[in-house]
């Protein structure tokens, strides 16, 4: 049952994620330009769309291929990748919050160094997980195949490098949050002392990027505890609290693109378009 949450969510948040990735690649193509905050959703989109399907990948090749999945080599391979796919999906989490933050020319031409960076720098720092940072044993009384080891995960490390990995991008991503928070406080401040009686459409966006950049830090909270204690391996297979990790990480991508569609009023109706399109699609077939 898990692993049929965990598809449906993970085919939603792809086809979320696909559906913001190619509305921003077709404005681009037709308008010959490409915004600030257009390749900052591009990116962010990518990086959790590539991290979930590397997400099932792993669900598929430890079902089906758990000789080939338990090998040391392979087993770092996919652990680092999603590291550096969380990684990097963080940063530009971040540098959206920034953005929201600080709309100033000085800051949009800086935008494509600073997602080239953080890429390069969330591959830096994924790296020690190819390292042997796991206590490895094999058992020589049970019948393993060449290659392939039991493994006895030390949290420890595990907790200390991926905290490592994620402090610099969640400072920038809180104080660019509390910043957003306390212009909007300011904001709301003035317009109660005018008291014109009309809303600001600058408090509307104002409210509509913290609604989203707060659902984003509250989702990837829970996404970081549920993948630690996954790879900590601490819960035995299909109990109830692996169940729920699982679905946890499989809903992150799903929720996260859905926050992004609903914040930005040209995916909203981008996507509004299609899912009517695709209603009446439905609708004529069944006819």
């Amino acid at each position: 049952l898990n692993r049929l949450f965990s598809t449906i969510e993970s085919i939603i948040g792809i086809g979320g994620n696909g559906i913001i990735v190619a509305i921003n690649l077709t404005n681009w193509v037709m308008s010959s330009r490409l915004s600030s905050c257009d390749m900052i959703l591009i990116f962010l989109s990518l990086s959790i769309l590539c991290l979930q399907s590397w997400f099932m990948l792993m669900v598929v090749c430890s079902m089906f291929y758990p000789a080939f999945y338990n090998e040391d080599k392979v087993y770092k391979i996919f652990n680092t990748l999603v590291m550096f796919l969380n990684y990097s999906s963080l940063w530009f989490a971040a540098w959206l919050s920034v953005f929201y933050c600080a709309k100033i020319a000085s800051f949009t031409h800086l935008v494509p160094w600073l997602l080239v960076e953080s890429s390069l720098f969330s591959l830096l720092s994924s790296f020690p997980f190819l390292w042997d940072i796991y206590n490895v044993y094999c058992n020589s009384m049970a019948n393993t195949t060449k290659g392939t080891v039991a493994k006895e995960i030390n949290l420890f490390p595990q907790i200390l490098l991926y905290n490592i990995g994620i402090c610099l991008s969640l400072l920038v991503f809180v104080a660019s949050t509390v910043l957003l928070i306390t212009s909007l406080w300011r904001h709301t401040r003035k317009i109660e002392n005018k008291a014109t009686g009309f809303t600001d459409p600058n408090m509307e966006a104002h409210m509509g990027a913290i609604e989203s950049i707060v659902s984003f830090l509250i989702l990837y909270f829970f996404d970081f505890v549920a993948l630690i204690l996954t790879l900590a391996n601490i819960f035995s297979t299909n109990s109830s609290w692996d169940v729920i990790c699982i679905v946890v990480m499989a809903a992150y991508p799903m929720r996260h693109s859905i926050i992004l569609i609903l914040g930005n009023p040209k995916l909203k109706q981008v996507s509004a378009r299609i899912l009517h399109y695709a209603k009446c699609h439905l609708k004529s077939r069944s006819m």
